[in-house]
């Protein structure tokens, strides 16, 4: 099974959905404003969001180039 197939299967499982924000905001190293910036992400630029590890009003995401961070809920819009 290739990795876009697996990445399909982890979305219909509800974990995993695609993802981006409506404008350009921090991605933290934790689910909180006092953690660390890792990076920013536009509202061009797609991401994995995991529902499992997501806190409060924190998204967990998935970067393509391999960020692993937190994101605010309330400017980030699901693709399903």
């Amino acid at each position: 099974m290739c990795e876009d197939d697996l990445s399909s299967v982890y979305r219909k499982r509800n974990r995993y959905e695609k993802g981006r924000v409506s404008k350009t905001q921090n991605v933290y190293y934790g689910p909180s404003y006092d953690s660390d910036v890792l990076c920013i992400v536009t509202s061009d630029e797609e991401f994995e969001i995991d529902h499992n590890e997501s806190r409060g009003e924190f998204y967990k995401i998935y970067t393509a180039s391999g960020v692993e961070g937190f994101v605010r809920r309330k400017n980030t819009r699901t693709e399903g």
